[in-house]
């Protein structure tokens, strides 16, 4: 993932995950009037990177779950 100094543009519908190990959010996807997102962010307390090339298809109502073991 890269660095961005921008946030990712509102959506509904896309899928979230916490991974505990770095504490961060990874969302996929989602949609706005009609315009399905492929991309890939990774949201910590401190930055946002977006995923490069490597992403899924664009699609809405992905399932979400949790990275990791429960600690």
């Amino acid at each position: 993932m890269r660095a961005e100094t921008t946030r990712p543009p509102a959506r509904g519908y896309g899928a979230m995950a916490y991974e505990p190990t770095a504490r961060s959010l990874v969302l996929f996807g989602g949609e706005v009037f009609g315009l399905y997102f492929a991309d890939t962010w990774e949201l910590t307390a401190t930055a946002n990177a977006v995923e490069g090339t490597l992403s899924p298809p664009a699609a809405n109502g992905r399932s979400r779950t949790r990275i990791g073991s429960a600690g």
